[in-house]
């Protein structure tokens, strides 16, 4: 149930990379590890409402902890509770994945002052020259939906120091989702103009051209039993 779910989400295409590279690395969790746990523990099929400022259940009971796009939704404030309450209940050495947006980086600085203009001029240059419409950035990424419910944009300085804060160390992915899927020499071309592909994988121009986190966090908490246990 657990590796299905998660292919589910990956196959998506900007994340179907960092699936494999989440199976690529042993030293977080396999593929093979999602099935055996489905065939151990039927629990791992049921569906529990919570909240996950406040869990109910014991400490270190889980293996792996998987949170996809719900950290931008929660104040600074809660989600340091919610953190504190997956480090309480995630074994020692336990396998933290998280998906985030969007990186307040680039929509207060990257988009505006440069992608968008020079995505509107290359746009327009290609429909004056070849009179054929090409898809370029929207206006402003921070649709209604987004104003509304993101009330925390994470900067990968910010995620640093949040895992950091609750002992958990391994990858932050940085996902560069507004990148051209490359069909021609003009996607080529736009993503080099645009994004300075393929320098934007690469720190520090990835700060800024990053839209969104993959996390492959390691639980590293000094003590694994809570004197505040619950059961």
């Amino acid at each position: 149930m657990w590796e299905r779910r998660c292919r589910a989400f990956f196959s998506q295409e900007r994340y179907t990379s960092c699936w494999d590279r989440l199976l690529e690395s042993g030293d977080f969790v396999s593929k093979s590890s999602f099935t055996n746990q489905k065939q151990k523990n039927t629990e791992i099929s049921k569906i529990l409402p919570y909240g996950c400022k406040k869990l109910t259940f014991g400490d270190n009971r889980f293996d792996v902890i998987i949170s996809f796009d719900v950290f931008e939704h929660l104040y600074p404030e809660e989600l340091q509770q919610a953190m504190s309450e997956i480090s309480r209940v995630l074994k020692k050495d336990g396998t933290l994945l998280v998906h985030t947006e969007a990186n307040k980086l680039y929509l207060d600085f990257t988009h505006g002052w440069y992608a968008y203009p020079v995505s509107t001029l290359l746009i327009r240059l290609n429909n004056l020259i070849t009179r054929n419409h090409y898809e370029g950035l929207p206006k402003d990424p921070r649709n209604d939906n987004h104003k509304k419910q993101h009330v925390n944009e994470p900067t990968i300085f910010y995620l640093r120091q949040l895992f950091g804060a609750h002992q958990f160390s391994g990858q932050i992915i940085s996902n560069i989702s507004m990148l051209k899927k490359i069909l021609s020499w003009k996607d080529y071309l736009y993503n080099i103009c645009v994004l300075w592909y393929p320098f934007c994988f690469v720190p520090p121009f990835s700060y800024f051209f990053a839209y969104d986190y993959i996390c492959i966090m390691k639980n590293k908490k000094i003590y694994e039993n809570s004197r505040f246990s619950r059961t």
